[in-house]
């Protein structure tokens, strides 16, 4: 298992106690705000993969290209005026989060994480979904070799703790 933090002692003993947990909602590449409707297209690193913003009843909004990110899925969360997208491919180990203006689209961070690090491997699944607790960002990651959880501060993407999970 390893750990790694930045914050007070304090804070670092309650992430240690943070459980691995999984909710059954499948991965889904729109999301449904009270404003309107996010999309992810998914795309490589060459054709570019996309978010974009539609207001209820309009046209689109935004548009936020992902560049140099490959990903086919997407998980996602609105929390006030951010909008958190945890972005990952499915066949692949890895995930980026990317942190969102939920009104125009303006990148305000992205992180890519740890995970469970390098792998050497032919055959993959990976998923990954991303909830707040305490007023923090938190990573479920479930790989083919592993579990993790990634803990980062919503403000500016820092990573506040890790834990590889056997």
């Amino acid at each position: 298992m390893s750990n790694s933090s930045s914050g007070s002692s304090a804070e670092r003993r309650d992430l240690k106690q943070l459980e691995w947990q999984w909710s059954d909602v499948p991965a889904d590449n729109t999301s449904r705000g009270p404003e309107g409707c996010y999309t992810f297209v998914s795309g490589s690193v060459q054709s570019g993969a996309s978010l974009a913003f539609e207001p209820n009843g309009t046209a689109i909004g935004w548009t936020h290209a992902l560049v140099g990110i490959s990903a086919d899925e997407a998980h996602w969360l609105i929390d006030r005026n951010r909008l958190y997208v945890a972005l990952y491919l499915r066949g692949a180990t890895g995930c980026t989060v990317v942190a969102l203006d939920a009104g125009d689209g303006r990148e305000l961070w992205h992180r890519q994480l740890q995970g469970v690090g390098s792998v050497a491997h032919s055959r993959y699944a990976n998923r990954v979904q991303v909830a707040l607790h305490g007023g923090l960002l938190v990573v479920y990651g479930e790989e083919s070799v592993a579990r993790y959880i990634e803990v980062l501060d919503p403000t500016d993407g820092r990573q506040v703790f890790h834990r590889r999970i056997e």
